[in-house]
């Protein structure tokens, strides 16, 4: 049953925290929801102003770094005068390996067979 005070074109807050507006309000109590962001489905048009250039790293996109023992490594995308790339250009490496296994222990040192046994709702970050 709608409330008596729900209007068609009204902005409504749902259970998940998200906004909704009525577009119809049913004779049996339904009502139908739009819960597009308002600016869907509209052009948009931006003034902007062009500040400057970043030049591309010489010799295409990329750069490349002194990695691990000395050898070249390509970075896609790199920047040559980032500060990272900066800091890259007279790097100092510890002459052994400075973490030891304790290092690499999770919190919960149980069997992963626990946690994946029951079936869980998950958002993977490379779905938006």
């Amino acid at each position: 049953e709608v409330p008596k005070d729900v209007r068609e074109q009204m902005q409504v807050r749902l259970d998940s925290g998200d906004t909704a507006t009525v577009t119809k309000i049913h004779a049996d109590g339904s009502v139908e929801l739009d819960a597009n962001h308002p600016l869907a489905g509209k052009a948009l048009s931006f003034d902007i102003e062009l500040v400057g250039f970043k030049e591309e790293a010489s010799g295409g996109s990329g750069v490349e770094m002194v990695g691990w023992s000395g050898q070249t490594v390509h970075i896609a995308g790199g920047l040559s005068n980032s500060p990272v790339s900066q800091q890259f250009r007279s790097p100092t490496w510890p002459t052994s390996w400075p973490y030891s296994a304790r290092d690499f222990r999770r919190r919960d040192e149980s069997d992963d067979g626990d946690f994946y046994g029951e079936p869980r709702l998950v958002t993977h970050i490379d779905e938006g």
